[in-house]
């Protein structure tokens, strides 16, 4: 039995500044105005433990796999409320050769349980205009049980040719940042909402691929397609929903950066992966020549934004 343990503590204080501002009055023109310190802070503890259970027919192999993650973001920049993450993984590994075949399978089951929080501003009646919003906070609790497994078989066509064709479904439950982001990120200069409401990603994956070597010359083509339901991604707001949508109370303008949101919806991803080469050898080494080209083609009803 091979295990691990990790205990790591994580922390990052950055300082912004805001911009240049004119400050007349007191004669002060072109200053930056700095605002106060960001600390990031990732505190992780994770356990691992493979147990090897492999015979004289079978290659097989069970894995534990245990995390525990506090992320928290405090200062000016904190556009997220501290989250706690949990995660259990158990896996199961096989592999044989069966005459000209050799076959893979693998399975994972996930458990994971993610909590955070939304701050919104309690904006007070009529009258109050000059007074101080304060926060009210929305606690959120997920709970997400995923199942992933993999499949492969490859067999030699000739001495220099196989044939390798692999199958996978995979589900990937959101992230704490694709959940409860709610705030400014400098870092893309973006305002970033997260969606409570999102569902886990299921990836069913197929590739074929095609490996040559013969006296120094290698070449592969691999041919790829991915249809993932629920695929999450970060959408920026237009200009015509921000005009659309400017005059009301509760959009804002969120600090004069773009608003971006967090969504999901189905997506096919097509293509190829192609290489040629050869390997020279030299008196002292080698030397590896090599061409390569990659090609995808994705489709989804997804309304993506690209940023000049």
């Amino acid at each position: 039995m091979d295990y691990f343990f990790r205990d790591t503590d994580y922390s990052l204080i950055e300082q912004h500044a805001e911009g240049e501002e004119e400050h007349e009055e007191d004669g002060h023109e072109d200053e930056h105005h700095f605002e106060g310190p960001t600390e990031f802070k990732n505190d992780a503890k994770e356990y691992g433990a493979i147990f090897d259970l492999s015979n004289n027919y079978f290659s097989q192999k069970m894995v534990i796999n245990i995390a525990d993650e506090d992320i928290s973001i405090i200062g000016a920049e904190a556009f997220m409320n501290p989250t706690d993450n949990e995660e259990k993984s158990f896996g199961y590994y096989i592999s044989n050769q069966l005459d000209r075949f050799h076959i893979d399978f693998g399975i994972r089951h996930d458990r994971i349980s993610r909590s955070g929080s939304l701050s919104h501003e309690d904006h007070d009646e009529e009258g109050h205009e000059d007074e101080e919003h304060e926060e009210e906070i929305e606690y959120f609790d997920r709970d997400i049980n995923n199942t992933s497994l993999a499949f492969s078989l490859g067999t030699d066509i000739s001495d220099n040719l196989n044939l390798n064709f692999g199958y996978a479904r995979v589900e990937r439950a959101p992230s704490a940042v694709e959940l409860f982001m709610n705030g400014p990120h400098l870092a893309t200069g973006r305002f970033e909402v997260g969606n409570t409401n999102l569902d886990s990603e299921t990836s069913n994956n197929i590739d074929i691929a095609f490996e040559y070597q013969n006296e120094g010359f290698f070449g592969e083509f691999t041919y790829f397609k991915n249809d993932i339901e629920n695929y999450i991604y970060l959408r920026d707001e237009t200009e015509e929903e921000h005009e659309e949508h400017e005059d009301e109370e509760e959009h804002g303008d969120h600090e004069g950066l773009i608003l971006a949101n967090y969504l999901q919806n189905d997506a096919e991803i097509n293509g190829y992966e192609f290489q040629l080469g050869r390997v020279i050898d030299l008196e002292k080494g080698s030397l590896t020549l090599s061409f390569a080209r990659d090609s995808f083609l994705a489709s989804s009803r997804m309304a993506i934004i690209f940023q000049e």
